[in-house]
């Protein structure tokens, strides 16, 4: 996988726990703190699931806690660093979130080795979006904090709820 994820994780440890946490969690996972991780370089993925676990290990958060942390700065400082340019036209939570699936398509394209993670989309009226998530990487507690911080991106009032490891529920605002 890209090491995007892993390095927005990263800083995101580093900028809310401190570089002594970022540390213990390097050396439960047996590698060097100061391995240089670049968004477009390859990490492994058991590598990448050991991060997650040791993270919620020495910062004493769930995953859906981890996953509300990491969401705020991968929507609002990470992303928005490294990705810019796939947030212009969207005036809305709403239609950023619904072009997610594209732009997911459009980065397996333009970065080779990327596999983020495929949604699909289905109403069940008119302000209630069932987002289908799918991917190996278990990470639909991370894909709710990153739309709980799209909703703060835009100044939104949006409701999630987790139905399963694959659904959610996105009840927005209007």
């Amino acid at each position: 996988m890209k090491a995007a994820v892993a390095v927005a994780m990263r800083e995101m440890i580093r900028a809310e726990f401190g570089d002594d946490v970022w540390q213990r969690i390097a050396a439960r996972c047996g590698m060097s703190a100061d391995r240089i991780l670049l968004p477009i370089s390859d990490v492994d993925e058991g590598l990448w699931q050991q991060l997650r676990k040791a993270a919620e290990i020495e910062t004493g958060l769930s995953s859906e806690q981890m996953g509300l942390k990491f969401g705020e700065t991968w929507v609002n400082v990470f992303t928005p660093r490294v990705y810019g340019a796939y947030y212009i036209g969207h005036k809305s939570a709403r239609e950023l979130l619904l072009d997610l699936d594209r732009i997911h398509l459009t980065v397996t394209k333009n970065i080779e080795g990327a596999t983020p993670p495929r949604l699909h989309y289905e109403w069940e009226d008119e302000r209630t979006l069932v987002l289908h998530y799918s991917s190996q990487r278990n990470m639909i507690d991370y894909l709710i904090g990153g739309i709980h911080a799209l909703g703060r991106k835009y100044g939104e009032s949006i409701e999630v709820q987790k139905i399963d490891e694959g659904r959610v529920r996105v009840k927005f605002e209007h």
